[in-house]
């Protein structure tokens, strides 16, 4: 099984303590107007990693998540930049690029000539997931998100504040139906299977199978953004999910655990944990619930991740402003049937 480490390292906490609430109204409206700043700019160029977060302290099984109703979605990285309409992306796994201009979109590997595609790379594989920082940012504008955390620290050398985000449930599922999201970030669980399987199973004399509507996502979803202090632009984004592991076969099937229930750091978890051993823990409601007061670290609130699958998606945003692409050549002129 193939895990993902966030490279967190390289961020160096100088303060760790809960900020009083007096201090958050301040921070959102930084956040938001930081956020409103760089969906606005012309140009910038992004590094993103997902994938499954690793945790040294945790046991795990050699059991596979699959996330069960969405495509699964491998650990991947990428590097690219927007420059008006157009978006370039360089999939490092394969040495796969693609480049979207306006509702177009052009595909080569390694080195192979561009080739016309959409939703596939040059190979004709799926494009399972392809990162547009730019539109997430655009996406998160509009939902308002609600600050639960402040502090300060570094990265890569610069001061920076980081500010902390819970989604609420109705933000997770807009942020999950906008495809702007690796799909294991926030998996509808087997529900999600059971509806696309109504909806073929309803389908009769080969009639187009029934629009089903699709279930909710049941990840709880954290993040975390690193702004410069002087200049409010935004250096990184973290995401991080959690969702339960009921383990069949290798199988995650999705509960939600834990939403913003905008008490300032307070949040409702599901108590309903197996112990280690995976028995159930005998005369315990399955819905007991209880109140903890988080603790951050890296901008992040610590949450239990056992019998979890833990998801991670870090974005890290440079040249703001003055990201370039490469000209398009004739070919790819060509290919798009531009002059």
């Amino acid at each position: 099984m193939r895990y993902f480490i966030l490279p967190l390292i390289f961020l160096v906490p100088l303060i760790a303590q809960t900020q009083s609430q007096d201090q958050l109204p301040p921070a959102q409206q930084k956040l938001q107007k930081a956020l409103e700043k760089l969906a606005a700019l012309p140009s910038c160029a992004f590094d993103a990693r997902w994938g499954p977060y690793y945790d040294a302290n945790r046991k795990h099984d050699n059991a596979a998540p699959v996330f069960i109703g969405v495509v699964k979605s491998e650990p991947g990285k990428a590097t690219g930049s927007w420059d008006g309409d157009d978006l370039l992306i360089v999939v490092d796994d394969y040495g796969d690029e693609l480049r979207y201009c306006g509702r177009r979109m052009l595909a080569r590997q390694k080195g192979t000539p561009w080739s016309l595609r959409r939703g596939n790379f040059a190979d004709g594989n799926m494009v399972n997931f392809a990162p547009d920082p730019q539109q997430l940012i655009h996406a998160m504008t509009r939902l308002k998100v609600e600050v639960t955390h402040r502090d300060v620290g570094s990265l890569f050398d610069r001061p920076v504040e980081i500010l902390s985000v819970t989604l609420t449930k109705d933000q997770v599922i807009e942020l999950r139906r906008s495809g702007l999201l690796p799909s294991g970030l926030a998996s509808s669980g087997i529900a999600g299977m059971l509806a696309n399987a109504m909806g073929r199973a309803i389908a009769v004399n080969g009639a187009a199978p029934a629009r089903v509507a699709q279930p909710e996502p049941e990840s709880a979803i954290d993040l975390a953004f690193f702004l410069e202090p002087g200049n409010g632009l935004l250096r990184r984004i973290v995401l991080r999910s959690y969702t339960k592991e009921n383990h069949m076969g290798g199988m995650g099937i999705g509960v939600a655990i834990a939403i913003n229930n905008g008490n300032g750091g307070q949040v409702e978890l599901n108590a309903d944990d197996d112990d280690e051993d995976g028995a159930d823990k005998p005369d315990e409601p399955a819905t007991q619930t209880a109140r903890i007061e988080l603790v951050y670290e890296a901008g992040l609130p610590k949450r239990t991740s056992k019998k979890m699958t833990v998801f991670d998606f870090m974005i890290d945003l440079h040249e703001h402003g003055t990201a370039k692409l490469p000209p398009l050549d004739d070919a790819q002129k060509e290919l798009l049937g531009s002059k």
